[in-house]
């Protein structure tokens, strides 16, 4: 167990992990925090504004061109009846997710450590299959989504405190407690 590795995967320094130990967050975790959330807000903006768009293009296309003579009501009534709704619904719920309050408060949790690597296989309709990793940190009930080489520098049945925040489910720092 490296506490300079973990400090550096988790972006928390010995300030960071005395603050979260009294259950505060520092400015610098609560800049790094507002970030994130900015970011999410934007790229969901642009993702149901993008999906809105896509909804709305093709019936303005093919309104304002008078191709509905051409093409007549095969092409613009399952449009406009099935699909501009899901693409506009779709958008709408990213745009109003943007605007989500986050509540974020820092919450401990500590127990023995456990990572644990999952596997997804998909198949798609071609029948293309498709494989996916994913590794995960479960500690004291809880499961963070973690990188691979997590299980580099913690071992497992290792007594820690994970100190995170609700809502964005970040890890903010992560304290040794004992061996196994």
């Amino acid at each position: 167990m490296s506490n300079e590795a973990l400090q550096q995967m988790f972006k928390f320094d010995d300030q960071d992990l005395a603050a979260n130990r009294t259950g505060q967050l520092t400015p610098k975790q609560i800049a790094q925090l507002t970030q994130e959330v900015k970011s999410s807000r934007g790229c969901s903006l642009v993702a149901g504004f993008g999906l809105i768009l896509i909804a709305l293009l093709p019936t303005a296309i093919v309104t304002l061109s008078g191709a509905v003579k051409q093409m007549g009501i095969i092409f613009l009534l399952p449009w406009v009846l099935i699909w501009l709704p899901i693409w506009g619904l779709i958008g709408y719920g990213l745009i109003r997710g943007a605007f989500k309050k986050h509540v974020v408060t820092l919450q401990k949790v500590e127990g023995p450590i456990n990572i644990v690597k999952t596997v997804s296989h998909h198949t798609d309709s071609d029948g293309h299959s498709s494989t996916s990793v994913n590794y995960e940190l479960h500690v004291g009930g809880k499961e963070f989504d973690v990188d691979s080489s997590l299980a580099d520098y913690m071992m497992q049945g290792d007594t820690y405190a994970i100190y995170y925040v609700t809502d964005l489910e970040d890890i903010m720092s992560v304290d040794f407690i004992q061996k196994a």
